[in-house]
């Protein structure tokens, strides 16, 4: 259970977060995404009715293993923080980003667990931020 005490400077509790298994069933994921195609067709239903466009909502969005392992490794992650977003298409998309230890986004210098030493004009690495996953539709995406 979470409570107010759990939640400091607004970052996770990274021991629980730890202690999570982030697995479930294949049943419970199809649930998931049941719910969530409806949630698409009634909002596609309502779409006229709205004061704005809403953005494309996909099916799935498929990413490379090339780019998850490339976020993974970078030195000091400890997890992924993923944020929706809204790209120049129009559609809803995922931005994923290392978190380090401490639970802070890795999207900075200052979140790094690196020391950077002054007498070389070495910096970090520009962290990792992976995005434009293939969208489905018009990419294919079997049925979970």
């Amino acid at each position: 259970m979470l409570s107010m005490e759990t939640i400091q400077d607004g970052l996770p509790d990274m021991q629980d977060l730890k202690a999570r298994k982030n697995f479930i069933t294949k049943p419970a994921a199809q649930e998931m995404n049941r719910k969530y195609k409806t949630f698409r067709k009634d909002l596609k239903k309502e779409e006229s009715k709205l004061s704005f466009i809403p953005p494309h909502f996909p099916l799935a969005i498929t990413y490379g293993k090339e780019a998850l392992t490339k976020l993974m490794e970078q030195a000091g992650c400890e997890g992924v923080r993923i944020y929706p977003g809204i790209n120049k298409e129009n559609e809803l998309t995922l931005v994923f980003v290392g978190i380090n230890a401490g639970g802070h986004n890795m999207d900075t210098t200052e979140s790094f667990n690196t020391e950077i030493d002054e007498s070389e004009e070495a910096a970090p690495p520009p962290p990792v931020i992976v995005d434009e996953g293939q969208m489905s539709p018009p990419y294919p995406a079997q049925e979970l």
